[in-house]
């Protein structure tokens, strides 16, 4: 089977994809001073403004909601990145595609261990200002770790699927970038959910609308599953079912469109 058989053959590569990815975080920054950073730097400014910001607004204790935006943001660029990303990814690459004889999932590989790189070093760097804020991991912070399998195999299968729709309706992207931006406010990421349905708690139509968009909006789900083993004592077991679910599905129709595009995707280039 193509798709298989492609994939194992990016596979045996796994340091030249690393170095890959490391190679084009280092490009992206080489002008600057102080480099790769930046992408700490930036996360971390962003992240603690808005959560201070909002811990003022909303009233809640910053000790609470600042690494709560924290472990939330860096969930949330990992799937937001991934997803806007992966309609460029073969574009971006096309000179190599059309020289060089590589397999198609080297390319979504690198993607893929790209962000991920980024999703560990934010998830770090927000741990770290987050015990200044006075967070305390527990114990069931561990599950963190099947966390970040399902954000790789899910963000395999979702950088190809986006990849291939885009080779086929160039304005995908464009649809996919806008839905994203939308998601982000749907998403309890800066903001608290229990929080909001306490002020919503005499609109009970108004509270069932937001109730709905919470508990079935996927990126919810995958947020969760990193952030509440950090946080709250762990995911629920719908969370947990929904990121599994959507990861697998993710990485089967991945390997879908891998075998009807991967010996044709020079030709739509």
């Amino acid at each position: 089977m193509y798709a298989i058989n492609d994939v194992a053959l990016a596979l045996k590569s796994t340091q030249s994809l690393g170095y890959i990815a490391v190679k084009k975080l280092q490009l992206e920054y080489r002008r600057s001073i102080i480099g790769s950073l930046w992408i700490v730097i930036a996360f971390v400014i962003t992240a603690t403004g808005i959560g201070v910001l909002l811990a003022e607004l909303t009233g809640r204790p910053m000790e609470l909601h600042v690494p709560h935006v924290l472990f939330g943001m860096a969930a949330w660029n990992y799937v937001s990145n991934t997803v806007t990303s992966g309609c460029t990814v073969f574009f971006a690459h096309r000179p190599m595609i059309l020289q060089l004889s590589l397999p198609r999932s080297t390319f979504i590989l690198t993607q893929v261990f790209r962000h991920g790189t980024l999703f560990l070093v934010q998830l770090m760097s927000a741990a770290v200002v987050a015990a200044l804020f006075g967070w305390r991991p527990g114990v069931e912070a561990v599950y963190v770790i099947p966390a970040i399998t399902l954000f790789v195999l899910a963000g395999f299968g979702v950088t190809f699927v986006v990849a291939f729709l885009t080779i086929r309706l160039p304005d995908i992207g464009e649809v996919v970038a806008s839905v994203m931006r939308l998601a982000f406010f749907f998403t309890p990421i800066i903001w608290v959910f229990e929080t909001r349905s306490t002020q919503l708690a005499n609109q009970p139509d108004n509270f069932g609308l937001l109730a709905f968009l919470v508990q079935w909006n996927p990126f919810t789900h995958f947020v969760e599953i990193v952030r509440s083993p950090l946080m709250y004592g762990g995911a629920s077991t719908l969370n947990w079912a929904i990121a599994v679910g959507l990861s697998l599905g993710l990485f089967v129709l991945g390997m879908i469109c891998l075998q009807m595009s991967g010996r044709r995707l020079a030709y739509w280039l």
